[in-house]
């Protein structure tokens, strides 16, 4: 590995063993997040050219561990006023304590031309908005809502399906989780608060809130330092890089048929899941189905330590690397609205520390410094709707438009997308 300067230690990136796996939760913020996606579509932010920066000398730290975490979530959509393909980050540097004499924060993350977003990426405290949206629900009462789950690949539906589920006589805890369809919200928000504080800095923020260009790649060395860390270097590979877009087709001569998803495979991917949503006229029910074989848990759009995916492809919550393609049951959404359709794959985490590990460390070992990278792709599309992003396959492959051809007698309605969510939304709350 070639060193950024010569008073730079080199040290090359180890593996470290974690197996902690946080669960997204259904929140409100999440569900309203997941209507400004659909409803509008983000724009890259101009920024002036960034100043020409030194290179701040090592901090000192007496405690702790400064851990640097980075998730890129590639998103590919053929939802309306979903943007298409595009690539969102939350990069986040921690430590303890902050800086010395109490002052504020700060970091730089010298990047690579091929992330194509200058020489660096500036890092600041995380400053929370003065008003949040959960104060605006949090006397707000669930409707009674009738949430139908299915659940498998297959032309038929299978003994014992659905779980049916009364939002009236349930804990909202024990309620099917969804906010994966709210992950991937727009300038950086990855699901999940920050811990914040003063000894926290994150990327993108108030100052710099760019998405990711297409294209870009974190292949190469990388450098960061602050007044408030030790200088960080580590190099990444092409194993563990932004992923590739997923691109969908669905094959299915109406909504009452089964209906069959297909997907590129990504050269990263670790594994794959499918979900599956739609809602009744009334908003009053609701229809889930998941291409788990599992019924009680939904992955679907979730960061996963990758541990934990493979214990899910093992127990085949998750598909295998080697799977393009599921098909969801005939007739589960024959009386619902066109159902949205999400495909999530995982890529392998990435570990390194310094020192690096040894293959034996001792009870209590702790490096000057650690970084975790995650990586996440999901395609949402809507049945019936052809977009950038999503494709729809009449059966026999060939474009047919006719007035009576399945593109054009289930061509959603202008209006199909809002009424779905706002039913998912009433149906969750």
């Amino acid at each position: 590995m070639n060193c950024f300067c010569d008073c730079l230690p080199c040290n090359k990136p180890c593996r470290l063993q974690n197996t902690k796996r946080g669960r997204f939760l259904l929140a409100i913020p999440a569900l309203l997040a997941f209507i400004l996606v659909f409803l509008s579509t983000p724009s890259l932010h101009a920024q002036a050219a960034l100043p020409k920066i030194e290179i701040t000398p090592p901090a000192s730290f007496t405690k702790g561990t400064p851990y640097y975490q980075m998730k890129f979530h590639t998103t590919s959509s053929g939802m309306p006023g979903a943007g298409g393909n595009q690539c969102t980050a939350h990069l986040e540097l921690r430590a303890q304590p902050g800086p010395a004499g109490g002052a504020t924060a700060k970091a730089w993350h010298m990047i690579l031309l091929g992330m194509r977003l200058g020489e660096y990426l500036p890092f600041i405290p995380h400053q929370p908005p003065a008003h949040s949206s959960r104060e605006d629900y949090k006397d707000y009462k669930p409707e009674k809502i009738i949430i139908k789950t299915y659940w498998g690949c297959g032309d038929t539906v299978r003994p014992g399906q659905p779980n049916v589920m009364d939002t009236s006589k349930i804990n909202p805890k024990d309620m099917p989780d969804m906010s994966g369809f709210a992950g991937f919200t727009p300038k950086g928000r990855m699901g999940g608060g920050t811990r914040g504080g003063p000894n926290t800095v994150l990327w993108p923020n108030q100052q710099d809130s760019r998405l990711v260009p297409a294209g870009a790649s974190l292949v190469g060395d990388h450098f960061v330092h602050g007044n408030f860390v030790p200088h960080i270097k580590f190099s990444m590979s092409s194993q563990h890089d932004i992923m590739k877009a997923l691109h969908v087709s669905i094959q299915g001569q109406s909504q009452a048929d089964a209906i069959t998803v297909r997907w590129n495979k990504l050269p990263t991917s670790i594994g794959y899941h499918v979900m599956a949503i739609g809602a009744d006229s009334s908003g009053k029910e609701i229809v889930m189905w998941t291409s788990s074989e599992t019924s009680n848990i939904n992955v679907s759009g979730q960061f996963i330590d990758t541990p934990q995916v493979k214990k899910h492809v093992s127990s085949k919550v998750i598909l295998p690397a080697d799977r393009d393609s599921c098909t969801i049951p005939k007739g589960i959404f024959a009386a619902t609205s066109p159902p949205m359709i999400m495909v999530t794959a995982w890529g392998a985490d990435y570990w390194a520390s310094y020192p690096p590990r040894p293959a034996n460390a001792p009870k209590g070992w702790k490096p000057d410094w650690s970084v975790k990278g995650q990586f996440l792709s999901t395609a949402h599309v809507m049945f019936g709707m052809p977009s950038r992003g999503a494709e729809y396959n009449t059966p026999d492959n060939r474009p047919d438009r006719g007035a009576d051809s399945p593109r054009e007698r289930n061509k959603p309605k202008d209006d199909v997308a809002p009424r779905v969510i706002k039913g998912i939304l009433r149906g969750v709350f």
